[in-house]
């Protein structure tokens, strides 16, 4: 995967220049990637879901995959050997 071009930021967020729109975050160690920022769909595959106590009422529970209430733990950093 390449990241071209200059993004701004906001608070460890990063922002296309021209049109606004949210690209990746910054967290600690971690870098979320939007998925809606993808050219080729199915080229990453989530390992784990965060937040699953702010998830939305119609939006189902992804099944294989460790989940957070919060944000991830520090107890590893494989959720595939979690499972």
């Amino acid at each position: 995967m390449e990241i071209t071009g200059t993004s701004h930021s906001y608070a460890e967020r990063y922002f296309c220049p021209t049109c606004g729109s949210p690209v990746f975050a910054r967290t600690g160690d971690e870098i979320e990637i939007h998925l809606g920022c993808l050219d080729t769909p199915n080229q990453l595959r989530p390992s784990y879901e965060s937040w699953t106590v702010r998830r939305e009422s119609w939006l189902p529970e992804f099944i294989g995959m460790k989940h957070y209430d919060w944000g991830r733990d520090a107890t590893g950093r494989n959720e595939e050997e979690q499972l």
